[in-house]
């Protein structure tokens, strides 16, 4: 019998995001968020294992800064993809790049109270552990009428996780940090050429509707109040209190014991499309006095939500709001996770690999967003460039 002697071409090219860059041995990563660093230290981590020469350039333009404000809540909440609870259920026992940094200190085991106002309490599917029916009156909070617990879950202490886990990326051999701020995808491509490099991965957040001059992922305020943990009661220092009646008006406390903050937060249904409302709030976390109105308004409405549903967690409230009290973090949020490459036309012929749209999931669903994308079949042709078009009919429908 005769062989065809071509080898099939599906086999003979590298396929993958993660194919293509053990076989270049250069990746671009732009961003450096909690996103793009789970994707570079899972590449670190392959590379360790298949022992292949590697150079990564991160370029960080210093305003990566939602991950850092984030409550680091790992739960699937906020969360309209139906792929998340499973990608939640993957991203809770993949911690091996956080143990890779000896950074897994910084993930504290906590329970969840979840409590309601309605005849129902809300439980996200995909939660980690047991849900048990509670009296939230038992825990200090009779305002609320049912509650489920948790037995498992966890934080992310995220403003001291964040810089030690950039230092930890930073300090590996293989990698270079460029500090620059781009502006569109002909300024990637460039950096990427002048690098040598033909694989690029874009995790930049809900500023990538900039990046890649697009309608989505839209930005969602979430506002963060940073009040002490030490005074907090013994109680509530074990638990995440949340309450998800209603998406526009979310609270919570989050207990971050590692940094002795008390986070108090909600979302406030404010969808911002505009590059001036990044600016605006940025230079808001220095001076509240230029923060926009309607961010303002949000942390007003917040701690009242606190004072009057939760008033046990009152003396943790932040005493006033000096910088570093309060934070404003952008979401980039669409209908579903964006895990798509971007079409040959507009990236020069590059291999591109753009991910997004994680919501108020984003730091629960990281490490499986990243293996979702480090697994992208590049050579797929018929999902070229259609992961806009696609974000664009469902967040429509």
């Amino acid at each position: 019998m005769a062989l065809n002697s071509q080898p099939d071409k599906q086999w003979s090219q590298p396929a993958t995001t993660i194919e293509k860059v053990r076989a270049s041995g250069k990746l671009v990563v732009v961003g450096f968020g909690y996103m793009s660093a789970v994707f570079t230290c899972k590449v670190l981590a392959d590379q360790r294992l298949h022992r292949y020469p590697l150079e990564i350039l991160v370029v960080h333009d210093g305003l990566d800064v939602a991950s850092d404000l984030s409550g680091g809540f790992l739960m699937p909440f906020l969360s309209s993809d139906t792929k998340n609870p499973d990608r939640a259920t993957q991203s809770f026992h993949d911690t091996e790049f956080l143990d890779d940094a000896g950074l897994s200190h910084y993930r504290d085991p906590l329970q969840t109270l979840f409590v309601s106002q309605e005849e129902q309490v809300y439980v996200p599917p995909g939660h980690p552990g047991r849900a048990t029916i509670i009296d939230p009156s038992d825990y200090g909070l009779p305002a609320y009428s049912l509650g489920a617990h948790l037995d498992e879950g966890g934080v992310l202490s995220m403003c001291a996780l964040m810089p030690r886990l950039r230092a930890y990326i930073a300090a590996h051999a293989s990698v270079r940090v460029l500090r620059r701020t781009v502006h569109s995808i002909f300024d990637v491509t460039e950096l990427a050429a002048d690098f040598g490099a033909t694989t690029v991965c874009i995790a930049a957040g809900a500023r990538a509707r900039f990046l890649l001059n697009r309608d989505i992922p839209y930005g969602d305020l979430g506002v963060l109040l940073r009040g002490s943990y030490d005074d907090l009661s013994e109680i509530h220092k074990r638990f995440v209190i949340m309450d998800e009646d209603s998406e526009a008006r979310l609270a919570y406390m989050i207990p971050h014991r590692e940094c002795r903050h008390a986070l108090f937060g909600g979302t406030t249904g404010t969808l911002l499309t505009e590059e001036s409302d990044w600016i605006a709030l940025r230079e808001g976390q220095i001076d509240l006095r230029r923060a926009p109105g309607y961010a303002r308004d949000a942390m007003r409405d917040i701690r009242e939500r606190i004072l009057d549903q939760m008033p046990v967690l009152a003396p943790a409230l932040p005493k006033n709001y000096e910088p570093g009290t309060y934070a404003f973090g952008i979401r980039p949020r669409a209908a579903r996770v964006i895990v798509e490459r971007l079409t040959y036309d507009l990236t020069h012929g590059l291999d591109v690999v753009h991910i997004n749209g994680l919501g108020g999931s984003g730091i629960t669903i990281a490490p499986a967003v990243a293996q979702e994308a480090l697994d992208y079949h590049l050579l797929d042709e018929e999902d070229e460039g259609d992961g806009d078009e696609k974000a664009r009919k469902e967040s429509s429908s």
